[in-house]
């Protein structure tokens, strides 16, 4: 499925009332990158790197941001493992955004 800035933006009662019978994109590719898909990896961090970028910003110097968004994204991957509910990847990630910004 390919996802769409409007996707992105909607509320998840709106999303989930707009596709029924469809599984949540973030819960597709958590299950193909586990599956040994990395092309749906760089997926998840094209959805969600705005988000630690802007997580990192408020917390960092802006200097250090870069660096730290592709060290967060390689332990999410290397820990994905851990992550018990696929639907979840957004906030597991800002919760590893956070911890490490601390």
């Amino acid at each position: 499925m390919y996802v769409t800035a409007d996707m992105l933006l909607m509320s998840p009662e709106a999303h989930a009332a707009e596709q029924p019978q469809e599984t949540a994109v973030e819960v597709v590719l958590v299950r193909a990158v586990l599956a040994g898909d990395r092309d749906g990896f760089a997926r998840l961090y094209d959805l969600y790197a705005p988000l630690v970028h802007g997580i990192l910003l408020a917390r960092v110097p802006r200097a250090e941001v870069d660096d730290l968004v592709q060290d967060i994204f390689l332990h999410a991957f290397r820990k994905l493992h851990t992550l018990r509910e696929a639907s979840s990847f957004g906030p597991w990630i800002a919760m590893i955004a956070r911890n490490r910004a601390v």
